[in-house]
């Protein structure tokens, strides 16, 4: 009988270590499941936060040197830039993912920065064939498409910047595409300005040029971006209160022979409306000087076969007869001839 008792007593103890048991089990189980990690709800990126987050990536390799300059190597390297010659290659094409950021280098002529608009003039280096509706930008409301502006990427990059106009150096830009933003859908290029490399000194020499009283030698100063205001003025009155006006920028001039310039001149006809025949249009020659009588100059080719009279309002008693100069000068026909000099280089 008591064996009978003591067996019934081992199995019950037994049961309550296995029951025992399983609660545990149990226990550590739920606690193993309260314990597993929740994953945040994913939101959807904005364009402007893919941007931050590709930019802010792209940046991390980039290597600054004793002078806390950013290497070149570490710029090619890090964005991989792709060269362009023009800013018109930008297209939509290349910026086929909207928020993303793209890389380019383009070398161009520096004209300056506009601290007002906060943005810095380039003009590209290839010439570009002004068609009727540049031409009629230019004419009509003073503004000169061969130059473009761009935003810095921030402020300090105004160190950077070449201190003389029409210095040519190489521009890094980062360029993105928007298609939204805070809700609103449209289709945007940003185009900033990131690093300035390899700065070359300007072609001119400004103390070669003797220039007009009327105008001055171009300054990175005199940099300004165009202003609805600007064009109003120009288009009602034909003047603007923007100092480009009164600036003398030998790039912009085309060279031609005198004796072309003469042709381009017979051919403005006042009666036809598609020869722009008030417009001014811009040219430098080399030709011979033959003096300077009052505000009259006379100038002919190397052969002496054409001469022609111009008028100057400055002093050039500093060249001699028969010297040979370049002259800066716009012809215009309405309805007389008009040749008039903006300055004169001396070779």
């Amino acid at each position: 009988m008591r064996r009978r008792i003591s067996l019934f007593i081992v199995f019950c103890l037994i049961g309550i270590v296995l029951i025992g048991c399983a609660s545990v089990d149990n226990v550590e189980s739920t606690n193993t499941i309260s314990q597993k990690p929740i994953e945040p709800v994913q939101k959807n990126e904005t364009q402007q936060e893919k941007f931050q987050r590709i930019f802010t990536t792209d940046s991390e390799n980039l290597v600054v040197d004793t002078n806390n300059v950013t290497t070149i190597e570490s710029i090619e390297s890090s964005f991989r830039p792709q060269t362009i010659n023009s800013i018109s290659e930008i297209t939509d094409t290349l910026l086929n993912e909207p928020g993303r950021p793209y890389y380019f280098k383009i070398r161009a002529i520096y004209k300056g920065y506009d601290q007002k608009a906060g943005k810095a003039l380039l003009q590209e280096l290839e010439e570009k064939q002004l068609n009727v509706t540049d031409f009629a930008f230019n004419a009509i409301f003073g503004i000169d498409t061969n130059i473009y502006s761009l935003d810095l990427m921030n402020s300090s990059l105004t160190s950077s910047l070449p201190t003389e106009a029409n210095a040519i150096a190489i521009f890094y830009l980062v360029v993105v595409r928007v298609t939204e933003h805070e809700g609103k859908v449209g289709n945007q290029t940003l185009a900033f300005i990131r690093f300035v490399r390899n700065i070359e000194k300007p072609y001119f020499q400004p103390e070669k040029f003797i220039v007009s009283n009327a105008f001055h030698y171009i300054t990175i100063d005199d940099a300004h971006v165009p202003t609805q205001q600007d064009a109003m003025e120009s288009y009602f009155f034909g003047t603007s209160t923007s100092s480009a006006t009164s600036v003398f920028d030998p790039i912009i001039f085309s060279f031609v022979d005198l004796m072309d310039a003469r042709v381009a001149m017979d051919k403005k006809d006042a009666l036809n409306d598609y020869t722009f025949p008030s417009v001014k249009i811009k040219y430098v020659s080399e030709v011979l000087f033959k003096g300077q009588s009052g505000t009259t100059i006379t100038v002919s080719t190397d052969d002496n076969i054409l001469t022609e009279r111009m008028s100057f309002t400055g002093r050039a008693s500093s060249i001699k007869n028969g010297d040979k100069v370049r002259i800066y000068y716009t012809i215009s026909k309405d309805p007389l001839e008009k040749w008039e000099i903006q300055a004169i280089e001396r070779l």
